[in-house]
């Protein structure tokens, strides 16, 4: 019984975090549309997704977050 629960709790994690990065990634892919100097990490990212192990993926989410940061600070000082 244990087993399968851990089980359960292991596959709504994964399908959560999963969920997770993929709107992170799509978010990011649209921040940097292509000349934003991340565009092959994030590429090398999304082709990677369905590879990832759930150890990784926190990991993975905490990258984006870092790129898509780095993203708004860059449009704010072109706003400027």
């Amino acid at each position: 019984m244990e087993g399968a629960l851990q089980k359960a709790i292991y596959v709504v994690l994964d399908d959560t975090l999963r969920k997770d990065l993929a709107q992170k990634i799509v978010k990011v892919a649209v921040a940097c549309p292509g000349n934003c100097g991340q565009e092959d990490k994030i590429e090398y990212i999304r082709t990677e997704f369905p590879r990832l192990e759930l150890k990784n993926i926190a990991q993975v989410i905490s990258q984006l977050q870092a790129i898509e940061e780095n993203l708004a600070k860059n449009n704010e000082s072109l706003e400027e």
